[in-house]
């Protein structure tokens, strides 16, 4: 009797049948890195006169990709990617940041053929720019007139004072500073503006009479 050898993809065991007949699907399924096994590419009905090599057919998998700007602005925050294709990740923007790279824990990711076989969650990673406030005290003292802030920063402000005035507030760019949270993407002067405290007084006569200021 005469044999041939028949191989299928995935397997390593090597099916030595009668020639002329036919060969039966093997039991289990093989693997493959990103595809999920979708049967064999062959008629099992045909008769075999030869050594024969079986291939699989595969369905490539889609992965889902979530981006996490943390605080930055993005056109899309999931992205549905199938295996072995390109994934395009976007650039995120943030004021007063510059944007330096996606990252899945310590392993940063780029835009590129995407080889991944699992879901994963990307973090947006940024560089916060510094800037400096400079308190002008306008006549007045304060503890401090230099303070630095990264945007976006809460910080306080200091009190100045000045005898003879009440301060009424801290001014930039002539428009009164309320927000706790520096908003700028540069540095700023804020200029301290005072209010005259304003006083009265009143005489009394040696005959006992008050008399107002002035009179």
């Amino acid at each position: 009797n005469e044999y041939v050898n028949v191989t299928f993809e995935g397997f390593q065991v090597v099916f030595r049948i009668l020639k002329g007949s036919t060969v039966s699907v093997p039991q289990g399924t093989p693997n493959k890195i990103g595809y999920t096994f979708d049967g064999w590419a062959f008629d099992f009905s045909t008769k075999l006169t030869q050594d024969t090599a079986i291939s699989a057919k595969w369905k490539a998998n889609t992965y889902t990709v979530t981006l996490d700007a943390k605080g930055g602005s993005l056109p899309e925050t999931v992205i549905q990617i199938v295996y072995g294709e390109r994934i395009e990740l976007p650039v995120p923007t943030l004021a007063g940041s510059v944007f330096t790279g996606w990252y899945d824990g310590s392993k940063a990711f780029t835009s590129g053929i995407f080889t991944e076989t699992k879901n994963l969650t990307l973090i947006a990673k940024w560089d916060h720019h510094d800037y400096k406030i400079t308190y002008d005290p306008n006549g007045g003292t304060v503890d401090k007139t230099l303070q630095g802030v990264s945007y976006g920063d809460t910080y306080t402000t200091p009190t100045p004072i000045r005898a003879g005035y009440t301060f009424v507030g801290w001014y930039c760019d002539g428009n009164p500073v309320y927000t706790s949270r520096y908003l700028f993407e540069e540095d700023k002067t804020y200029i301290a503006r005072w209010e005259e405290r304003r006083y009265s007084a009143s005489f009394v006569t040696n005959g006992g009479e008050t008399l107002p200021s002035g009179e």
